[in-house]
């Protein structure tokens, strides 16, 4: 039978403890930081600043600044974002605020509003066919 262990390889209580969790009835007023990667299921009000991911999940409700490497918003997003990787909008996502990122992808039926801001990139070695970084 299959055990969890952690990174000492002791029994664990399997949760994956590279990121927080903002369980969905859980209400978090305030800032909060982390060197490893967040997921929110239920509403955040404040800052996030996290030196991984941020993702929102569906139902969740965020109204934040956030620092991340990379964001994935399924739930309701409204805020001010810095975004050093990939900033991502899923079909059930809704986004409304500034965004500062390398790449920004929007799923068809995901929803974004605001300003966009895409940092400097540089041209791709590839040759191919110049596709864009902004999916819209």
């Amino acid at each position: 039978m299959f055990q969890a262990r952690n990174r000492d390889g002791q029994p664990g209580n399997g949760v994956d403890d590279r990121e927080g969790i903002i369980g969905p009835n859980d209400h978090l007023e305030g800032t909060y930081r982390s060197s490893r990667g967040l997921r929110v299921q239920g509403r955040v009000e404040g800052s996030i600043e996290s030196g991984g991911h941020v993702i929102i999940e569906d139902g969740a409700n965020v109204t934040a600044s956030i620092a991340a490497a990379d964001v994935t918003v399924s739930g309701r997003y409204s805020g001010s974002v810095q975004c050093r990787n990939r900033f991502e909008v899923t079909p059930s996502g809704s986004v409304t605020g500034q965004i500062d990122t390398n790449l920004l992808v929007v799923r068809e039926g995901g929803h974004f509003d605001g300003e966009l801001t895409m940092k400097n990139r540089q041209p791709s070695r590839s040759g191919g066919d110049g596709a864009r970084a902004a999916e819209l």
